[in-house]
Parts: C-alpha cells; structure tokens; sequence
C-alpha cells in the first residue's frame, strides 16, 4: 500500500501536470521519497530509502510517464536513488549538471564559510526551524554571514531547472526545506512546519504566456513579480533562447 503522504503527493503531481501544456517548459524541485530514520545530530546523507520510497520514486516517475524529463538530483544516496526510480519508470537517463545546487549550496555565497550555520542546523536543537523560517520569511538580505538573499537564490535555483526547448520538464531531486523555502519565495505563502514538503512533494513552476505561473500543494497562481523579475533575469543570464 502506499504511504498515504506519497499517495498525496502522487496525487497533486498528476493535478499539476494536468494544468500544463505538453508544450511548456517545467521546472520542478521535488524532495527525495521516503527514507529510513535519520539519528538526531547526523548529516544522514547516506541513509536510504525505504522499499516503500523505491515503490512510489517509481510511480512519480509513472505519472510523469507523458513528459519529456531531464533529472538532476542532491548527491545525499536517497535523492540519487529517487531520481534513479523516477528515471527508470520513465525511461529518461540521469541529467549530468554536475554544478546544479541542490542541497545547501544553492543558498550560500561560500559553503567553507558558511559552515558554522550549517553545522547549526543539524546539531542545535530548534534550529531547523528557526533557520528554514527565517530563509523563507526573509527576501532581499542575507539572513545569516555567507548566505545569498533568499529571494535571489530561490529564482535562480528555479531558473537553473528549466529546460532549453519546449515540451521539456526539469525535475531537480532535493531536500524538503529546500523545497519549502524556494515554494515561499515562488509563491508569496510561508507555510508552517507542521506542512513541510512530505516525502515525494514538489513545487511546479512554469512559463504561462509572459508570466511565471506555479503548482504547489493544491495551490496555483502567477508567482510574485519581484520572483518573476528575477526569474526572468536568470534566464537571461543563462541565454535563454
């Protein structure tokens, strides 16, 4: 049976795939299936996933069995293991852009520097917290020494994701507070704790005519435009054809 916070994210999957046209270009950043238990104080980068994550990376990747996919994914074994099972049910090989951020890196100026917040998050107790709430509350400055304004880093993370050509969606495999804090900038809502990514959720966000449209957990609307801008720019930035 599958795990009932899979089945919803499974489920809003196919509502959001059903708003977009097959000619648009996707961008998705989605949070790895389930996992075994992580110890308290521990990166956990190694810990796999579960048979029942195995089980539903392999539906996600059925219901994305219409779409032209390129996959990228966090180096942590259950992100690669996600987007193996997605890759493998969609018949889509692994994306090889080594340099995408998806874990930490996506927020920070100089991970070396940064590192003494890093090392916060897994080891203070209620710092998790503190430090998603004050990512994705904050927008244009630099909530801790070495990190990038939130806003800036979110579009760009976002931007980096969508594809080159129509038809073709970009699926980046990470971690939920990354998804969390990227769905609060792209969508203008902070969503509390207790409604943190479950396993397999994702934030959708696609090009609608002149204007940055997002799917996230049943919710859709045009993205904010100070996102949008920066969006946009990226893509620029990226020469965007």
């Amino acid at each position: 049976m599958t795990d009932a916070k899979s089945l919803g994210a499974l489920q809003h999957a196919a509502r959001a795939l059903a708003l977009i046209p097959l000619t648009a270009r996707v961008a998705v950043l989605m949070r790895h299936a389930e996992r075994d238990i992580i110890p308290k104080g521990q990166h956990g980068n190694e810990a796999p996933l579960t048979a029942q994550g195995e089980k539903d990376s392999a539906a996600m990747g059925d219901v994305l069995k219409e779409r032209n996919i390129e996959l990228f994914h966090s180096p942590a074994r259950r992100c690669v293991q996600t987007a193996n099972g997605i890759g493998g049910a969609n018949h889509s090989p692994l994306g090889s852009k080594e340099s995408m951020p998806l874990r930490c890196d996506a927020y920070v100026e100089d991970y070396e520097s940064a590192l003494p917040t890093l090392s916060r998050f897994i080891s203070e107790h209620g710092f998790y917290d503190l430090f998603v709430t004050q990512l994705s509350t904050e927008a244009h400055n630099p909530p801790y020494p070495h990190f990038r304004p939130p806003l800036l880093a979110s579009a760009e993370l976002m931007a980096g994701l969508l594809p080159h050509g129509k038809g073709r969606t970009g699926i980046g495999v990470t971690h939920d507070w990354l998804v969390n804090v990227a769905a609060a900038h792209a969508t203008g809502i902070v969503t509390e704790r207790k409604h943190d990514a479950h396993f397999l959720g994702a934030l959708f966000i696609w090009k609608d005519g002149d204007d940055i449209a997002y799917y996230h957990k049943g919710r859709t609307g045009q993205c904010p435009k100070d996102f949008q801008q920066l969006f946009v720019r990226a893509l620029k930035n990226d020469h965007d054809p």
